[in-house]
């Protein structure tokens, strides 16, 4: 939560730009999905289709987006078996 503050303070500053560089969408989810760790009770399947078109994004923070969403889900998730 401290380095989501302290990335919103960069954001704020000038001299702290967004990097594009062109990226597969796949990289970026497949790197995501890589770096979550792994729970038996919400595993994550990833059907992305390989002839997406490369982006431009900055990489460094569109995996911090997704890490948040996955990290999310699972949070919000039910596990197996429980009731809502």
């Amino acid at each position: 939560l401290v380095n989501d503050f302290l990335d919103l303070e960069h954001l704020r500053d000038s001299t702290h730009g967004i990097k594009l560089e062109p990226i597969a969408p796949q990289e970026l989810l497949q790197g995501a999905v890589a770096a979550a760790d792994s729970d038996p009770d919400h595993p994550i399947v990833l059907d992305v289709p390989p002839c997406l078109p490369r982006i431009r994004a900055d990489e460094r923070r569109i995996r911090q987006v997704l890490w948040n969403l996955i990290s999310n889900a699972r949070k919000y998730s039910p596990s197996p078996g429980e009731t809502g």
